[in-house]
C-alpha cells in the first residue's frame, strides 16, 4: 500500500515510489525466474538419477541371468566332475588290489627263482 506522504500534489504516486515499484517488481520477477530456473535444474537431477536407477536395475537383472545361466553350466560340469572322481577312485582302488597281487607273485617268483638256483647248485 501506498502512504499518502509519498503522493505528489497531484494525487499520483511519487516517481520514488514508481521507481521503488519497479525494483520490486524486478526483483520478484528474478526471484521467479531463479525459482523457475532451480525447479527445472532439479527436475532434470531427478530425470538423471531415474535413468540411471532404471540403468542399474536392468544390469542387475541381467547379471542376475547371466548368473543363473552361469549355474546351470556348471552343475552338469558338477556332475560330470563326481562321476569322473567316482571312476577314478575305483580304477585306484582296481590298481591297489592288481598292485598287491604283482607284489605278491613278484615275492613268489623271486623265492621260486632262489629256490630254483639254490637246486641248480
Amino acid at each position: 500500500m501506498m502512504s499518502l506522504t509519498s503522493m505528489g500534489s497531484n494525487g499520483r504516486p511519487s516517481t520514488d515510489d514508481k521507481e521503488e515499484y519497479e525494483a520490486s517488481k524486478t526483483a520478484i520477477a528474478t526471484y521467479q525466474e531463479r525459482e523457475e530456473e532451480i525447479e527445472r535444474r532439479k527436475m532434470e537431477v531427478k530425470e538423471r538419477v531415474e535413468s540411471q536407477l532404471t540403468r542399474a536395475e536392468e544390469e542387475t537383472r541381467r547379471l542376475a541371468q547371466v548368473w543363473e545361466e552361469l549355474e546351470v553350466l556348471t552343475d552338469p560340469m558338477r556332475k560330470e566332475v563326481a562321476t569322473v572322481r567316482k571312476r577314478i577312485d575305483l580304477a585306484n582302488r582296481d590298481l591297489k588290489s592288481i598292485g598287491q597281487i604283482c607284489q605278491k607273485k613278484v615275492r613268489f617268483f623271486l623265492q621260486f627263482i632262489l629256490i630254483f638256483s639254490i637246486l641248480r647248485n
